[in-house]
């Protein structure tokens, strides 16, 4: 129905998506692509796990990028007019020959100094990276870049008693184990 979806990643806690959707969820894709069709362009704040992922609507002429919070995949783009380029990595825009490959002396100098980068600026100018927990939408020549996401919406963990924190802390650190290894049936861990 108009709507091509591009996804570099995966999605945890689905079935409390497709719950939310009353789909079946047997296809992450198809409950990214519902969840668009509900919630429009505010759709990423629903989805959990680590992603990268561009959609392209058609039929309104929009193309929305969203990058996950923790920023597990790289994602960039590149804009001019009516023409919009998007990528995993930055090199991969030089591929296409109409960009200019000029650095970005402002994010060299910033990056030598320790300034975290937080408007999606790369070391090449014209080139943006899609901000962790931001959406990029594309709609008639125009970039709107918003966040989805923002650590001071998360909500406060209020315990009776504070011997209680530990607990609590092992049993969402749980959880996040438990959704991130649910498709796998061995677990391996590396420590240096």
């Amino acid at each position: 129905d108009s709507l091509l979806l591009f996804l570099d990643g995966r999605l945890i806690r689905r079935r409390e998506l497709s719950d939310r959707l009353g789909t079946a969820g047997d296809s992450p894709l198809l409950d990214i692509l519902q969840a668009y069709r509900r919630w429009g362009v505010e759709f990423p704040r629903y989805l959990h796990g680590d992603f990268a992922l561009g959609l392209w609507d058609a039929g309104n002429r929009r193309l929305v990028l969203a990058r996950d919070t923790a920023c597990y995949r790289p994602f960039h783009y590149w804009a001019r007019g009516e023409q919009f380029l998007f990528t995993s990595e930055a090199r991969g825009l030089f591929a296409h020959g109409d960009i200019p490959m000029v650095t970005n002396q402002r994010r060299i100098a910033q990056r030598l100094s320790r300034i975290p980068e937080m408007s999606g600026g790369t070391y090449f100018q014209g080139i943006s990276s899609v901000p962790p927990g931001h959406t990029v939408v594309w709609e008639r020549g125009r970039v709107t870049v918003r966040d989805f996401w923002q650590p001071c919406n998360v909500p406060q963990l209020r315990l009776r008693d504070p011997r209680e924190y530990a607990e609590g802390l092992r049993s969402v650190l749980e959880a996040a184990v438990r959704d991130r290894i649910e498709d796998f049936s061995a677990v391996g861990s590396h420590l240096s």
